[in-house]
């Protein structure tokens, strides 16, 4: 016969959780790894994204900076070379302070180059920037120049803020020139149309490196957005499985385990045989098993009963047989002989226990036990009783009082001899058939807890 696979197999004695379980734990847990290789996916592709909008920010600011710096040198040389005094006949060294401090801003063409090259910017844009850059430098060149022109011919004032700007030195051709010459060429320098044209390429060369950045920067962001969302889709598609999952397995338990327990414990409870055929396997195995043991119960309970009648430790009847053997006396109303009921309890049993450990209590308990039979049986030898803990009782029936007293004075001496101390007290009727239990019960107790007092007061005053 082929062997059939396990996987979910039923047969007569029901599904196993642990078929069950096994795939459930196992696809569960690879959700629970691609729920975690989704999140780790969807968190290293946002840092990328916001690495990437970053160097694009970057980029684009390094990029439109050049053209900002270079309009600036633009505007500040050309407003001193057209005018270096100003309406107060002093010269206008305003413009050229800010051209100087300019200067010194690393956005010059080979540093916003450099930039772009270390953030990782396309090839087309290092080019765009570098024929932008190129114009920048010829502007500057030129503003230079026409600053030089013009400072020989009004020289400038000694102020710090001037220090730093370095001037190329007039060539022979510009030094021949006369003063009004030198103003004209400064002037040229910094109006004529290839100068103009390098400020439009300057601008256009930026303006279209900012596009490509941009662009480059959309698809890069385009194709990590779209990373992004495929991770986000595995990832929500794996909790649904695995929400999916734990709730068919919920079902699956409540029908199979929790229902079944359910029913059984109301069984239990009415003493009823469980059902074998509902639940999981273990479930039926634990039906079945406790079925068979309330047929044993039933079969061996007469044997159980019999011999659950004897105290362990002591050997004497206990509470069952002292309660079965008085409902037999007093069960006979033709009964008219005298009974006597004794109550006992042990004295000084929890300080042995304390100070010795309960070996010592059982000992002690065990001795007790055997002075009451010695003192108190009758001729069958079942009528002492250990009825729980120190307590213990017998029933006399046919004597008279004498004979009571001599039983107790035997008791008295056996109690000095082995050195225990065991408060005791009884309570007689001439008439069994008259008598009622739990009144000698009773008057025995009060005797007894009289003479408990006794003792301890005597043992205190010893």
């Amino acid at each position: 016969m082929a062997k059939k696979s396990r996987r979910f197999k039923r047969n007569e004695n029901g599904i196993a959780i642990s078929t069950m379980m096994v795939p459930s734990i196992v696809i569960l847990g690879i959700l629970h790894a691609l729920i975690i290789f989704f999140i780790i996916g969807i968190n290293n592709n946002s840092a990328n994204l916001s690495s990437l909008m970053a160097r694009s920010a970057a980029n684009t600011a390094n990029a439109t900076s050049l053209l900002a710096g270079s309009s600036l040198l633009s505007e500040t040389s050309t407003n001193y070379v057209l005018r270096p005094f100003n309406d107060n006949n002093q010269p206008n060294t305003g413009p050229l302070i800010a051209f100087t401090t300019e200067l010194e801003v690393d956005r010059r063409g080979k540093d916003v180059l450099a930039k772009l090259k270390a953030n990782g910017a396309s090839q087309e844009a290092l080019n765009l920037i570098q024929s932008a850059a190129d114009s920048a430098d010829y502007m500057l060149n030129n503003q230079l120049n026409a600053i030089a022109l013009t400072t020989a011919v009004y020289p400038l004032p000694d102020i710090p803020q001037l220090k730093p700007l370095k001037l190329p030195p007039l060539n022979e051709e510009d030094s021949a020139l006369n003063d009004e010459q030198k103003l004209e060429k400064a002037t040229y320098l910094l109006l004529n149309d290839k100068y103009s044209q390098e400020k439009s390429n300057l601008s256009t060369g930026v303006n279209q490196c900012v596009g490509v950045l941009q662009a480059v920067s959309g698809r890069e962001t385009a194709i990590v957005n779209s990373q992004v969302n495929w991770f986000r889709m595995g990832l929500w598609s794996a909790v649904s499985g695995a929400l999916i999952i734990l709730l068919a397995i919920f079902v699956i338990l409540y029908l199979g385990l929790h229902k079944p327990l359910v029913d059984a414990t109301r069984c239990i409870g009415d003493d009823k045989p469980l059902e074998e055929n509902k639940g999981f396997h273990e479930i039926r195995a634990l039906s079945s098993a406790y079925n068979h043991i309330m047929k044993r119960r039933d079969f061996l309970d007469g044997q159980l009963r019999a011999a659950a009648e004897k105290d362990a430790l002591t050997g004497l009847g206990n509470r069952y047989s002292f309660d079965k053997i008085m409902d037999r006396v007093f069960a006979n109303s033709d009964d008219h002989r005298t009974i006597t009921y004794f109550i006992f309890d042990i004295n000084y049993l929890k300080e042995t226990n304390d100070n010795e450990g309960h070996e010592a209590g059982d000992r002690l308990i065990i001795k007790a036990g055997d002075i009451i039979r010695e003192c108190f049986r009758d001729s069958d030898g079942n009528n002492c009783f250990r009825l729980g803990g120190d307590e213990f009782a017998s029933v006399v029936i046919g004597e008279n009082e004498e004979m009571i007293q001599n039983r107790q004075k035997v008791f008295i001496e056996q109690q000095k001899e082995n050195g225990i101390s065991i408060s005791w007290g009884y309570a007689s009727a001439p008439d069994i058939s008259n008598a009622i239990l739990k009144i000698l019960m009773r008057d025995a107790d009060l005797e007894m807890y009289k003479c408990k007092a006794k003792m301890h007061r005597q043992s205190k005053e010893n």
